[in-house]
C-alpha cells in the first residue's frame, strides 16, 4: 500500500469515530432534555398537589 492509500483510510477511520462521537452527544442532549422535562412536569403535578391540600 502506499502512503496515499493509508491516509485515505486512516481519513475514513476517522470520520466514523468523529460521527460516532456526534452521535453519542446528540443521543446524550436529547436524554437530558427529556429528563428535564419530565422532572419538570412531575415537580409542577407535585406542587399542585401539595397547594390543593388544606
Amino acid at each position: 500500500m502506499s502512503t496515499m492509500e493509508n491516509f485515505i483510510i486512516s481519513l475514513e477511520i476517522m470520520g466514523k469515530g468523529m460521527g460516532g462521537i456526534f452521535v453519542a452527544i446528540i443521543l446524550i442532549m436529547i436524554i437530558v432534555w427529556a429528563l428535564g422535562k419530565f422532572s419538570a412536569s412531575s415537580a409542577k403535578k407535585k406542587n399542585e398537589e401539595e397547594n390543593r391540600m388544606p
